[in-house]
């Protein structure tokens, strides 16, 4: 049984560009239905409530106008929030929140973001009860990495040390940046290779080390914000990863075997939603290869195509091969009309 007290603090940033035109500036994509009505933060909470220990405290760190356009019954359930002003990229989200969260000493802090769909929530808690014991007792940020089970371009990896039996927790190698699809091959087959999830789990006092090491603009910046002494939009827009996790030397990886998936494009959205709902959107494929829709209350007919994605949603209809998922966000910023890529 792990030691209580851990602050997650759920990383609720963006408009969710790549789920147009399900999500919009007023339709951030954690409020977006997604299965049977509930949404991607809704499934996070209740992951995570069901992770935690009696003493643990769940909190968010999101911009203003996402935190005000929150479901009232969802953000009642934080035990505290974070709100930036601005979005200024997660590191310094979360060098925010760090700074924020020094009044609680130095508690085990998980980082979980919220477009993430995990179906065992078993598995979830056994790896973040593994995670937090392994923070406790190193000087280590401990990663959640993904055994993949199949080729991916669309994701991070991470390098580890050859696999023993027995071993659950490595310290990294390499972080590997997204590949293309004869890479993403080549990886699928190895054994030390994981995905980078995004999650991520150590005391605070680390965090707090390794960003001002690491990231000292950003700190200087969310610093002087916080004493009132500068814009919040003046801070520099880095990504953690980039700027703290990939750099540090303090970085393992507790290596997971659970489904996992970033539901950040549209056609992962789709999909789960189709596998994991009670089959309220009415389809008819004639041919099973690999299409997908959510055209709610209609029916959809797929004859002598594959691997299509059809969305309706807000006045738009998207009709998108699904290797060019990616590309939603591009059209997000185009004016409406017939739009062809």
């Amino acid at each position: 049984m792990r030691e209580p007290h851990t602050l997650f603090v759920l990383l609720c940033g963006g408009v969710g560009s790549r789920l147009w035109p399900l999500s919009g500036v007023d339709r951030p994509k954690q409020t977006i239905p997604f299965i049977d009505g509930k949404t991607l933060l809704d499934y996070t909470l209740d992951r995570v409530f069901f992770a935690a220990a009696k003493n643990d405290e769940v909190g968010v760190v999101t911009t203003q106008r996402q935190f005000d356009i929150m479901p009232v019954p969802s953000t009642n359930k934080f035990d505290f929030c974070v709100c930036e002003p601005a979005s200024r990229d997660t590191a310094a989200a979360i060098a925010l929140s760090c700074l924020r969260m020094k009044k609680y000493g130095d508690p085990v802090v998980a980082f979980i973001p919220i477009d993430h769909f995990i179906p065992d929530t078993d598995a979830f808690k056994k790896a973040i009860d593994v995670a937090v014991k392994s923070a406790l007792e190193s000087d280590n940020i401990i990663l959640l990495g993904i055994k993949p089970d199949r080729p991916e371009t669309g994701y991070g990896y991470i390098n580890i040390p050859e696999v023993s039996s027995g071993d659950d927790i490595f310290k990294v190698k390499k972080f590997l940046e997204k590949p293309g699809i004869e890479e993403a091959k080549t990886l699928f087959v190895r054994d030390d290779v994981l995905w980078n999830s995004g999650m991520f789990i150590g005391r605070l006092s680390v965090f707090l080390r390794e960003i001002q090491l690491h990231t000292p603009k950003v700190w200087s910046g969310v610093v002087e914000f916080s004493d009132a002494r500068r814009e919040y939009n003046s801070i520099p827009k880095k990504s953690f990863d980039r700027e703290v996790l990939e750099k540090s030397e303090t970085i393992s990886v507790l290596r997971c075997n659970f489904e996992w998936s970033d539901v950040g494009t549209l056609d992962r959205f789709v999909d789960f939603a189709n596998r994991y709902s009670d089959g309220s959107q009415k389809k008819i494929i004639s041919d099973q290869r690999g299409n997908i829709a959510h055209v709610p209350g209609d029916e959809v007919i797929f004859l002598g195509v594959d691997n299509i994605c059809v969305v309706r949603a807000n006045g738009v209809l998207v009709i998108l091969n699904r290797s060019k998922s990616e590309m939603v966000k591009d059209l997000a910023r185009q004016p409406l009309g017939a739009v062809h890529l």
